[in-house]
Order: structure tokens, then sequence, then C-alpha cells
């Protein structure tokens, strides 16, 4: 009798610990962001970046300055881009994704950064590395966009020690 008690809960946990049918679609959908960030970082698009971001999103980074938050916060990403490539400053951006949490219209990812930075005349790119966790809000039209986005210094050590999960945006 205890074992089949105890056979029935582990199955009843394992049905409940199941993917739901969306799931795929929101990582897909969740993963895009980074996408559109990346590529958006690429072509130094300021505007593209914030609108990768809910309109109430609070950014924190290794900086000792606040945390950025709302217009403030899309105003300085814009400014950035626009000086980055006004100097002729090639940016590239990666992401590699190792846990994700959903619950309801919210996801919490936690992974790394690559960003690489390339001035003229430069022999080799300046390269960041970050660890992060974001959270990411699905809005009312169905897309996500971040909500909340902190980070820290990481190393490369780090970054190549990353584990790939199913689904997640993991860039070589």
């Amino acid at each position: 009798m205890t074992r089949l008690l105890l056979a029935l809960t582990l199955g009843a946990a394992s049905v409940a610990a199941a993917p739901a049918p969306g799931d795929a679609r929101d990582d897909l959908a969740i993963n895009h962001i980074y996408e559109t960030v990346a590529a958006a970082v690429a072509a130094n698009s300021g505007e593209t970046i914030a609108g990768a971001f809910a309109d109430d999103a609070v950014v924190m980074d290794p900086r000792p300055s606040p945390p950025a938050a709302g217009e403030a916060f899309r105003a300085t990403v814009v400014a950035m881009a626009a000086r980055l490539k006004a100097e002729g400053v090639g940016v590239s951006a990666q992401y590699r994704i190792e846990r994700r949490i959903r619950s309801g219209e919210l996801a919490i990812d936690t992974g790394y950064r690559r960003q690489a930075m390339t001035r003229p005349g430069a022999a080799e790119p300046m390269v960041q590395y970050n660890k992060f966790l974001v959270v990411a809000r699905r809005q009312r039209d169905g897309r996500w966009k971040i909500l909340r986005d902190a980070s820290l210094p990481a190393s490369k050590e780090a970054w190549d020690g990353a584990v790939r999960a199913p689904g997640l945006k993991f860039d070589e």
C-alpha cells in the first residue's frame, strides 16, 4: 500500500511538473527578447534596445549609480547607442540562459552575457562578461518584455562553463 501511494504521488508530481503545451512557444518568445537586443546592439539602435524593456522596467548594473528606470533608462540607452554609432564603435552581445522559471505572466532567467566592443583602429575588441537575473513579463499584446534586469561582472571561465538548457537561448 505504501509503495502504491508513493507511486501515485510521484506520478501526480511528474504530471504536475510536465510542461504545458504553450511552454515551448513562451520559451521561444522569451528567447526572442535576447535576439532582439543582440540585433539592436549590433546596429547601435537604442530605440530597439529600449523597446525590449517594459515601460516600468528597472535596470541595475555594476556601476555605482542608482538603478535606471522608465524614461531615464530609455534616454540613457538611446544616447549611449547614438554616441557609439557616431564614434564608429562596433558592439556585439551574446547570451547564454541557464535557467528559467515561469509563473503566470512572469519569467525569471539566470544566465550570462558576453559583450564585445570594437573601436575604430583597435586590433582586438574589449570583451565584458556579466552574469544576470532578468525578469520578463508578458504584455497585454502577448509579447514578452524585460521588467527587471540586474547584472554583475562575470568571467570568461563562467561564460565558458555555462550549461545549456533545452529550449533556452544559448549562443555559441
